[in-house]
Order: structure tokens, then sequence, then C-alpha cells
């Protein structure tokens, strides 16, 4: 299982957190990642008793203190779904090592050719081991 990097964007970002924090995985990739299902669907539909429909809320923000694995978090500035703001929170919550990459100009799930090649840079320094804490 050290060889498994998990990879989640957007909704997805919720369950790869979880799931990084009950498998042993050597890292953890978000994009487009939120702090809560309920807080984004809560600012999405204020009027909607949201918390009442949900059966998991996906709390990404608490979940994601489990997880001790190296992790990469992008996100673009101009996410109209998932605000960037809520990427920048979820990693100021994460453990080290962590990294994060505010794509310029980018909008929600970013799949283009300068995005991957930020994703593969993290994977090859990841394997080299040159993935560390902040210092």
């Amino acid at each position: 299982p050290r060889d498994i990097i998990l990879y989640g964007e957007s909704l997805g970002s919720g369950v790869a957190i979880q799931l990084a924090k009950e498998v042993k995985v050597e890292g953890l990739i978000l994009d487009a990642p939120y702090t809560s299902i309920l807080e984004l669907a809560s600012a999405e539909f204020p009027w909607l008793p949201v918390g009442l429909l949900l059966k998991d809320q996906y709390e990404s923000i608490k979940y994601i203190q489990d997880v001790h694995v190296p992790i990469f978090i992008m996100h673009g500035d101009a996410d109209e779904v998932v605000p960037v703001e809520m990427g920048r929170r979820l990693f100021a919550a994460a453990n080290e090592p962590k990294e994060i990459k505010i794509v310029h100009g980018g909008g929600h799930v970013i799949h283009d050719g300068p995005t991957f090649a930020f994703v593969n840079g993290w994977i090859d320094r990841l394997r080299a081991g040159k993935v560390r804490a902040h210092e």
C-alpha cells in the first residue's frame, strides 16, 4: 500500500480524506477540496435545511487532522463551485508535510498540462523522499 497515492477532486476530496485516515497510503492529492459539504451547500442554498438532508456531512476540515501522510492541495483562485478559501482553510488544518498550489485564474477542477505538471512534480518529489515538513 505504500505505493498508493489517493487523488480526490471536488466532491471526491472528502471521500479521499476519510479514506486516507483509515488506510496506509503514500500520499494524498486534493483538487478543489471543500471544508464540509454542509458549509458548501449552506452557502449555495441558504434557504434549504441542508443539514437535515445530509446523512454524511463530509467534514473534511475535521477529518484532515487525522491524516498523517504528505498532502498536496491545488485549487483555482477563480473556482466558481468550491471557493478557494475552503482549500486554503483545509491546507491550514492539515498536518505536515503539506503543499498547496493556488492556480491563478483557474476554475473548478483544472485539467490542463501545467496543472498536471504540478501534480507530477509533487509525486516525483514524494517518491524521491524530498517532500518534507516546512521548516
